[in-house]
Formats: C-alpha cells, sequence, structure tokens
C-alpha cells in the first residue's frame, strides 16, 4: 500500500489524474493497491510483465485501459496513467519488454523502511533514559546556605523617619523575639 501511495502522491497525482476524472488521490492509491494485489494472487485478465525501457514491473488492465510502472528506484515509485491508444495504438505492446504470468509478492512492494542512521564512530552516544527514571547527576554539589530573609520597610522603622526598629519588621519563628506589633 506505501508503493501504492507514492505513486498517487507522486507525479501520477498531478501529471495523470485528469486520466481518472473524480477521483481522489487516496481512491486512486486503493485503485493501484487492488491491482498490484491482484497481480499477485489473481493476475487474469491482467497483462504482467517488465518494462522494455528500464525492466521495472508494468501491469496493465485493458478493461479500464490503466498502467502502473512500479519503478522501485524512484521517489515517487513509479507512475499511474491511461495510454491514449487513439494516437499511440502500440504503445502497451511497446512497452512490455517480456510478461510473466504473476509477480513474486516482494517484488511491488516498497521494501522495509530504511534504518535509522548510527552515529559516526568516535563520538559519544547519547544515553537513553526510561522515562520512569530521573537523570543521575555525578557531580559533587554543595547544599547551598539558607537565604537570610529580605529587609521589609514596615510601619514602624527604619528609614529617615520614626527612628527605632532597625527597618526589619519580625516574623514569628525567625530571629530574636520581639513584642507584638500594634
Amino acid at each position: 500500500m506505501r508503493a501504492a501511495q507514492k505513486i498517487a502522491y507522486g507525479h501520477a497525482g498531478t501529471d495523470h489524474i485528469a486520466d481518472f476524472p473524480k477521483m481522489t488521490r487516496d481512491q486512486l492509491a486503493d485503485l493501484i493497491y487492488g491491482k498490484m494485489k491482484r497481480s499477485i494472487e489473481n493476475p487474469q485478465g491482467l497483462r504482467l510483465g517488465q518494462s522494455s525501457s528500464d525492466g521495472a514491473p508494468v501491469i496493465y488492465d485493458p478493461k479500464d485501459n490503466v498502467m502502473i510502472v512500479r519503478d522501485s528506484g524512484a521517489a515517487d515509485a513509479g507512475t499511474v496513467f491511461k495510454p491514449n491508444l487513439e494516437e499511440k495504438p502500440d504503445y502497451v505492446h511497446n512497452k512490455f519488454g517480456s510478461g510473466v504470468e504473476s509477480f513474486e509478492p516482494g517484488k511491488l512492494n516498497d521494501g522495509p523502511l530504511p534504518a535509522p542512521a548510527e552515529p559516526p564512530v568516535g563520538l559519544p552516544q547519547q544515553a537513553e533514559l526510561r522515562p520512569s527514571e530521573p537523570p543521575v547527576n555525578h557531580s559533587p554539589v554543595k547544599p547551598a546556605a539558607p537565604c537570610p530573609e529580605p529587609p521589609r520597610p514596615g510601619r514602624f522603622g527604619g528609614g529617615s523617619m520614626g527612628g527605632g526598629g532597625g527597618g526589619m519588621i519580625p516574623v514569628p519563628g525567625h530571629g530574636p523575639a520581639a513584642e507584638p506589633m500594634e
């Protein structure tokens, strides 16, 4: 199906979509996939073979005049179109270099996805952490000393007026005991 989708969304989906009026690219991919699958499982009525130009697998269905060329070397995996047999009556005949009864199952698929690239030799690999494990920090870190309370301006002290109190408001539980403020 991946190869069929690449074909439908490649140049065939722009250059040849007019051959399939009222069909979306997803529907075109389904049509391609169905014919590819049929060329493996039940190829009766299909013409199958390799292209005379480059040996790519070709599927031709004379019932609806649909030709699929599965080019594994192309970025869009091939093409699908309806040959104009009025202008080129020998096109289908000339397209085939050789015929086959059916295609092998792996002949038309897109193959496995490429393996992820390995990091270049000599570069450290990033450690993989499990989501449930916090990262481990092996650097010796000393705990920070507690920060003193910053001075807070108050109604009764500090500044140039009022005198006394040293500009600090006592906070319960911190510092020397102080008389309650009114």
